[in-house]
């Protein structure tokens, strides 16, 4: 294939997008805090607006434990799992849209569990106490904080606690520069357990690793 050629298909592959991309309404920012203190209580339901105030999206977040996530037809697999879907959607992907976009399964980013909120792990990078997704003119931050544990419960060699409590901050901004349809999926390795055997243990979060580089940090 000629040089001329390729920049031609390139140039049309980017017009193309930035066309479709034309067509997602910008949102209207927005910045909520939630609180709960257990997990009973872990469901929110959060209406995404359009400039001229139609709402386009729902943003939704909760814990498996919600009964009032489960009557929304909303099972989370993780202790604390967010998901954003087209407004009345019941099939995937537009029931969920924080997907890789070729699975009807949730990003590994768009859930939390015990293990990723404790200690450095906190800070790690894309799977730690903060989110970033971006797609569909928009940057979609989720924030958690104020983390409550329950007691570390041991069986063996096994030591696992859970999430009580938590604060969660949606925010959302409109980001033209975001113009695919879904999130793109973490640049970093997902941190591996301690011990191997211990999946629902503690994680190794001293050094994130980039996927592709081997000990490659941030």
């Amino acid at each position: 294939m000629s040089r001329r050629l390729m920049i031609v298909l390139a140039s049309c592959l980017l017009a193309a997008e930035l066309a479709y991309a034309a067509s997602w309404p910008r949102i209207q920012p927005f910045d909520q805090h939630y609180n709960f203190p257990r997990p009973q209580d872990m469901y929110l339901s959060l209406p995404v607006l359009a400039a001229n105030g139609r709402p386009v999206y729902t943003l939704e977040c909760a814990s498996p434990e919600s009964a009032r996530a489960r009557a929304a037809g909303f099972h989370p697999a993780r202790e604390f799992e967010c998901r954003l879907s087209l407004r009345g959607a019941t099939r995937a992907p537009d029931d969920q849209l924080l997907t890789d976009g070729h699975s009807k399964d949730s990003l590994p980013t768009a859930g939390f569990t015990w293990n990723q909120l404790a200690g450095d792990c906190y800070r790690y990078p894309d799977y730690g106490g903060q989110r970033v997704f971006r797609l569909r003119n928009m940057r979609l931050v989720i924030t958690v904080s104020n983390v409550l544990f329950t007691p570390e419960l041991g069986s063996g060699q096994i030591h696992k606690r859970s999430i009580q409590g938590l604060t969660v901050q949606l925010q959302g901004f409109y980001d033209p520069a975001a113009l695919s349809e879904f999130p793109a999926p973490s640049r970093y390795e997902q941190p591996k357990p301690l011990v191997a055997s211990q999946p629902g243990g503690l994680l190794d979060c001293k050094r994130p690793v980039l996927k592709h580089a081997a000990g490659g940090t941030q």
